[in-house]
């Protein structure tokens, strides 16, 4: 059984920002937007650096999968922002192989070329589970391999009614939640599907996934409240806050949190202590799925709930 863990203490506050794609082209310079905060569509999830070294977002649209409604976005070096790729249900977790933007779409996977033409990397048929609810993900060192998270059931992690509480840990209702989290690893152009974390009892929800450029991975256990690693056949977990939605690394090794229950982004060290808040006052729903661009020094935050992107300077 999973016990409580005190969550990170806030040791210091500065200024507001916003998130969500784990790697860059590190050979395209950036053509970020200025410092500011974008509209960029309703629900945004993700973000990452991608063609030329421009920024895209996932756009979910309405809440109705059956509505094929959701998009990539594009925002330009001056803020300007236009559709990309459409025809979605629900895109989620979203980043850049070096030649393919690759994004989540509940159960199937999409990458999707320069000129906006996607086609499916895997459905569910190529997965070992049933899986229906894909939320991030992160491309490995060298862009031939993704990670990408099935987050299980969250629709069970709240109490009856209640829309912005988890439920407490060790409930009685928490134990008897399915065990359907899964990691996967997935090969970009076979579509090949293989597991790397398990379905578990300690992994009831989960979320944020990043692959650094060193090979280690790191793994959200949203409800939790923990924060798995994986380096050199080495496993360890250690407390975050719970709902952590996104995770960044910078240049130092210092970890960048993005806690989608409390409208948070913490920098943490490389072990998770030291915890600092670097974004704060974006409420419940306001902090997705966050990208550090650690090579160009920005912080960039999608706010779901108000359908903004941040852009600002790594503190």
């Amino acid at each position: 059984m999973k016990k409580n863990r005190p969550l990170i203490t806030v040791f210091a506050v500065t200024a507001l920002g916003f998130a969500a794609c784990d790697k860059a082209n590190e050979e395209e310079p950036s053509r970020a937007p200025p410092e500011g905060t974008y509209t960029v569509g309703p629900r945004v999830e993700s973000v990452c650096r991608g063609f030329e070294g421009r920024y895209f977002v996932s756009i979910q649209e309405t809440n109705v999968a059956s509505a094929e409604d959701g998009t990539i976005k594009l925002v330009d070096e001056n803020g300007e922002v236009r559709v990309f790729a459409s025809g979605m249900k629900e895109p989620r977790g979203l980043d850049f192989t070096g030649t393919e933007l690759v994004v989540t779409d509940l159960d199937r996977i999409w990458a999707v070329d320069k000129d906006g033409n996607k086609r499916v990397v895997a459905d569910s048929t190529r997965f070992p589970v049933t899986v229906s609810n894909l939320n991030d993900l992160s491309v490995e060192p060298g862009g031939k391999t993704l990670l990408v998270t099935e987050t299980g059931p969250s629709s069970q992690m709240r109490p009856a009614g209640s829309t912005n509480t988890l439920l407490p840990v060790n409930s009685a209702e928490a134990q008897a939640m399915p065990q359907t989290a899964r990691v996967f690893r997935v090969n970009v152009a076979d579509g090949t599907v293989t597991t790397v974390l398990d379905a578990s009892t300690d992994n009831r929800i989960f979320n944020g996934v990043f692959a650094s450029k060193s090979g280690k991975i790191l793994i959200a256990d949203y409800f939790g409240g923990d924060l798995t690693e994986i380096a050199n056949n080495q496993q360890r977990t250690f407390a975050v806050p719970r709902g952590v939605d996104g995770i960044g690394e910078d240049k130092s090794g210092n970890l960048y949190l993005g806690v989608f229950e409390e409208g948070r982004v913490y920098r943490t060290d490389s072990n998770g202590g030291n915890p600092t808040v670097v974004v704060d006052g974006l409420g419940f729903r306001g902090v997705a799925d966050i990208f550090v661009d650690a090579d160009n020094g920005l912080l960039l935050t999608p706010n779901l709930g108000a359908g903004t992107l941040i852009v600002q300077k790594l503190p």
